[in-house]
């Protein structure tokens, strides 16, 4: 099982080489892709709760932030997005 320093290793890679995006956004909901090793995976962020979802396999096994959740923070973070 990768460590949760080595998932954010992942996910900064992620970040860094632009595979975020925004696919959709309103006043409760900010929808993103971001595209893994493999696949694009779905990101949402409720910004009524303050928290992230994924699509991945990780993220519905094991409940715990994934590399995909943490790009899209790291994104979100660099345009303002959340705090």
């Amino acid at each position: 099982m990768p460590s949760s320093r080595e998932i954010y290793k992942k996910g900064f890679r992620i970040y860094r080489l632009g595979n975020v995006s925004i696919d959709f956004e309103n006043e409760k909901r900010i929808y993103l892709k971001v595209k893994g090793k493999s696949e694009v995976h779905s990101v949402i962020y409720d910004k009524i709760s303050k928290k992230f979802i994924c699509d991945c396999k990780w993220f519905s096994m094991k409940n715990q932030e994934c590399s995909h959740i943490i790009a899209a923070k790291l994104f979100l973070k660099e345009r303002g997005g959340i705090k």
